[in-house]
């Protein structure tokens, strides 16, 4: 209903708002309470701020146990240098992680996180008060990395919280936790400006954030998170930025050949997602990147002369076809033997290979054309073929 009011009132509802949202966190997290959230997140934009500074008081108090404080610049570095733990991660180490002991923290935000509810945050004490109370279950720890995920923190420094709190929640022992701290942290790291530069503040979280999502890609027993991982690597190709946020750090040596380990996952999709990944990274590091690479592309065409069925051929034209195009301008040496390779093959397969094929061909075609210049011949012979296919709409 709130939702709903929002929608059709817009800014002139800001006013009767300020009241009735912190009512609103007193039936605790929820997906109903996140959606009536992002519906007037857009609808009466005043209330942004408010929201946020809530939402993440709930989160944190979810999954380390006390309200969030932001980053204190001069403060938290003066306690760093003096070897002591900033305020909010004293009060963690008590109640962090699980523990129901949330004693340490006043009805009233006060005490050891203070910080958290004082002058700098709007959060109330009835807000933080019904966050105390919810059971922290893994479905309530699910909700609240996904609610992370899905609004923009931008303006807030989560830095540290991301780098001691959620990457913790990469080793739980529920998957699906496991998957939405990887989404979560992703998320944070590649929509925000501070980690996207090669140097600054945000250097040394996204970086630890690359090893841990590598760490999980090559290491967690559940495929659905060792794909999870993989695929936000692979996202960073089409964030905003002008660059690939993760490929700076993701070109170190010990990352590449980590990443080469995945080229033996039992599950396709991540072989698949991976080589996406490491064909992006020929031209940051291709001293490190093209040994390998080079075996590869000799290791795929063998086994694809060699595949007896139609399933082992199909993955291993996917998995060239992924290769040129995401390592164009490293692959052109090769783009003969590739396609006098696959060739052969459009006839011979079944459709849905055939289809793959052409595909492949069109790859290698954009990467080096003069090279398919001397089997145009048959190469169009072939495309002539398939497009009077008419037991086959996707091969034609």
């Amino acid at each position: 209903t709130i939702a709903m009011l929002a929608t059709a009132m817009g800014p002139t509802l800001t006013r009767y708002m300020r009241d009735i949202l912190d009512l609103m966190f007193t039936t605790g997290l929820s997906q109903a309470l996140c959606d009536s959230l992002a519906v007037l997140e857009r609808e009466v934009s005043q209330l942004v701020p408010a929201i946020r500074d809530r939402l993440l008081d709930v989160i944190s108090i979810i999954l380390v146990s006390v309200p969030f404080r932001p980053a204190q610049p001069s403060l938290d570095s003066l306690e760093h240098r003096m070897g002591a733990m900033s305020l909010h991660y004293a009060s963690q180490t008590s109640s962090a992680h699980g523990s129901s002991d949330r004693a340490s923290i006043s009805v009233n935000g006060a005490g050891s996180s203070g910080a958290a509810t004082g002058e700098g945050s709007e959060s109330t004490s009835l807000v933080v008060a019904a966050a105390k109370s919810i059971a922290v279950t893994t479905d309530a720890i699910v909700l609240a990395l996904h609610t992370l995920s899905s609004f923009d923190f931008s303006e807030e420094n989560l830095s540290e919280f991301v780098r001691n709190d959620i990457l913790y929640y990469l080793g739980h022992q529920s998957a699906a936790v496991r998957k939405e701290a990887i989404h979560a942290v992703s998320r944070i790291v590649l929509s925000d400006p501070l980690y996207q530069t090669m140097a600054g503040a945000g250097v040394e979280v996204a970086s630890e954030v690359v090893q841990r999502l590598i760490a999980a890609a090559v290491t967690d027993q559940d495929a659905e998170v060792r794909l999870m991982a993989v695929k936000m690597l692979e996202l960073s190709s089409s964030s905003s930025s002008s660059t690939n946020n993760f490929d700076f750090h993701m070109g170190k040596a010990q990352n590449i050949q980590a990443l080469f380990l995945l080229m033996n996952d039992e599950v396709f999709e991540v072989r698949l997602a991976v080589l996406a990944v490491i064909g992006r990274l020929a031209s940051m590091n291709p001293a490190h990147v093209m040994p390998s690479l080079r075996r590869m592309v000799v290791q795929l065409l063998t086994e694809l002369e060699f595949a007896r069925g139609n399933s082992e051929r199909e993955e291993c034209i996917q998995l060239l076809m992924v290769l040129v195009r995401s390592a164009e301008s490293w692959v052109r040496p090769y783009v003969g033997d590739i396609f006098r390779t696959i060739l052969p093959r459009i006839d011979d397969g079944s459709p849905q290979l055939a289809s793959k094929i052409l595909d492949t061909v069109a790859a290698l075609a954009r990467v080096g054309g003069s090279d398919l210049v001397p089997h145009l011949d048959k190469l169009l012979a072939s495309i002539t073929q398939a497009l009077g296919d008419q037991s086959s709409a996707p091969k034609r």
